[in-house]
């Protein structure tokens, strides 16, 4: 199940947190939340980000014999 995780913490610091999307689907998803919040200060993605990446990679590479 794909959900957004928003946590605001005692110091005001708040953070988005995209849980079971892969590749930039998860910046599409979080967008929205980021524009209302502000400058984005700090982004880090999770190994999901990349594993899609790497499926697409995989995929296009073909074998020569």
């Amino acid at each position: 199940m794909k959900k957004i995780i928003i946590t605001v913490g005692l110091d005001g610091e708040v953070s988005i947190e995209a849980n079971n999307y892969k590749g930039s689907e998860c910046d599409e998803a979080t967008r929205p939340f980021e524009a209302a919040l502000g400058d984005v200060v700090k982004k880090r993605r999770q190994p999901e980000y990349y594993a899609s990446q790497q499926e697409n990679v995989m995929g296009r590479e073909k074998s020569y014999e």
